[in-house]
């Protein structure tokens, strides 16, 4: 992989601010994301630092990715012995072992298992987490299985929000055996199921003093344009929050097409198609154990990506992992029955032909080299550093791409508001930036796709404008192959001007 994803960055900036700032970093408004990836992360990097590894940016690329490929391979093998559990549970006439193995080789060569497992994203560790919850969720027989249950959903809400679900869907499990089971027993199963869940997910609550950074700040939001208020500025241009996301209204009949649509992009196709044929004809089991708690999991999480979708006009295939996930026990099933029917009618060329078509597809896209298009930010972080021998005291002014440009620098980063939908306020703002806040470099890209519509306008009127042209002179330009640009400005200092220094507590997110 030679460059990270967007969102990556901020993990490796977010571990090494908890390593300098401590538990008090998670009580700032300008964290968005849960702590446990980010500590792991942090933990690897130290133990790393101890055999002598230098501290860079590299280093700290290379934990999360440590971190990730550990998940992504306990993903596989938790996929397997979901499928094993669940064939056995529900009396299925397969062999546990080999649809077990065929679960894990689908979990093995999904392109999102590949990418999330080399690139440094906090959904595998999720899932991973999630996974383990669902397993004991199957169960719930004794009060250590409730126990470990709520556990592993407190370590997956600490790493995402949506770990919760696996123990809210716990309740509702012994709920719905209320008519069945012991009052006594029931009550006590759901008080080790919350111990678990709380004494993990409590201590972060209580430090942070709020419920998900991501809820609180939707909820205020929310609050405030009922009440007419303007967005507060820090929602904007803070480097933390900070990302350039295409998103769209989306009318309310279009929420499920669209969801099912990137949850089948998710699946590459192969495993969502697979896996309808069991779930619509075990759909009358599903009331009751052990696919209740299945069910509603795979329900709620697929709601949640509607209502993501509904709020913010936006919904990344990684978004809908646990759905499809959730699948790939059903679509491994379905394959070793039709493969076992071609057996044992004696046409087993065509067995192979059928799992060759399964597998095939998945295989192809898993081998694509992740972020592999972005290998032009990795190179133009090479040029910075070879011509600018005092790159690492710089500030970069740029957006949520250019980031990866100032963390493989080393330079500090100084956002700007390109989400504007206003191209001429952007332009102003963006201008405002560079004369009035004096960065060193300034770095921005052109090209197709509609995340950097309107920048090839923006970088004309920069040209055109006489007072920018004459404070700020484009250095280098990293093309790429498919018509990608990365522009590099650099700021001509004045003799009566000094280079900017970004004060404590500002928006200084550069590693």
């Amino acid at each position: 992989m030679p460059c990270l994803s967007r969102d990556a960055v901020l993990y490796c900036w977010y571990a090494r601010d908890l390593g300098i700032h401590g538990p008090a970093l998670l009580k700032s408004d300008e964290v968005q994301q849960h702590p446990l990836f980010p500590l792991t992360i942090l933990g690897v990097q130290r133990a790393l630092r101890t055999f002598g590894v230098a501290d860079t940016p590299l280093a700290w690329q290379r934990s999360g990715q440590i971190v990730n490929w550990v998940a992504g391979m306990a993903v596989v093998l938790l996929a397997g012995l979901l499928t094993a559990r669940l064939v056995r549970r529900l009396e299925l006439p397969l062999d546990p072992r080999s649809t077990s193995l065929c679960a894990m080789v689908l979990a093995a060569v999904l392109p999102l298992n590949t990418w999330l497992s080399a690139d440094v994203m906090s959904e595998q560790m999720h899932v991973a987490l999630y996974l383990g919850g669902v397993i004991l969720l199957l169960g719930l027989n004794g009060w250590k299985a409730a126990l470990g249950c709520g556990v592993l959903s407190g370590l997956a809400f600490l790493t995402r929000p949506e770990g919760a679900v696996v123990c809210f869907a716990a309740f509702l499990v012994l709920l719905a055996q209320v008519r069945t089971r012991r009052l006594r027993v029931l009550a006590g199963r759901a008080v080790m199921l919350a111990l678990g869940f709380l004494a993990c997910a409590a201590p972060y609550v209580a430090i942070s003093g709020k419920l998900s950074p991501k809820l609180d700040k939707e909820t205020l939001d929310r609050f405030q344009a009922s009440l007419g208020l303007p967005r507060p500025l820090d929602a904007t241009e803070s480097g933390w929050r900070q990302a350039a996301l295409l998103r769209r209204d989306v009318d309310w009949y279009w929420l499920v097409p669209m969801a099912l649509y990137t949850t089948f992009r998710a699946g590459r196709v192969v495993v969502p198609l697979l896996a309808l044929p069991p779930l619509v004809r075990l759909r009358r089991r599903f009331g009751h154990p052990p696919l209740l708690g299945l069910g509603i999991c795979g329900v709620t999480h697929f709601s949640l990506t509607v209502i993501l979708l509904e709020r913010h006009g936006y919904l990344a295939p990684r978004h809908t992992l646990v759905v499809v996930m959730l699948a790939v026990p059903f679509a491994a099933m379905f394959l070793m029955h039709a493969l076992n029917e071609l057996s044992a009618r004696g046409r087993r060329g065509i067995a192979r032909a059928v799992a060759a078509l399964c597998i095939l597809p998945l295989v192809i896209y898993s081998l694509r080299v992740p972020n592999g298009a972005d290998a032009f930010i990795a190179q133009a972080a090479h040029w910075l550093r070879q011509h600018d021998p005092r790159v690492e005291s710089r500030v970069l002014l740029g957006g949520s791409s250019e980031r990866r440009l100032a963390f493989y620098t080393g330079m500090r980063m100084q956002p700007w508001p390109e989400n504007e939908p206003s191209f001429e306020r952007r332009f102003i703002e963006l201008r405002g930036h560079l004369m009035g806040s004096c960065p060193d470099y300034f770095a921005i890209e052109s090209g197709p796709g509609e995340e950097r519509a309107g920048n090839d306008r923006l970088l004309e009127r920069l040209r055109a404008d006489e007072q920018v042209a004459a404070q700020v002179a484009e250095v280098h330009v990293e093309r790429t192959a498919r018509g990608d640009a990365l522009h590099i400005w650099r700021f001509a200092w004045g003799p009566s001007t000094q280079p900017h220094s970004l004060p404590v507590g500002s928006s200084d997110t550069g590693p």
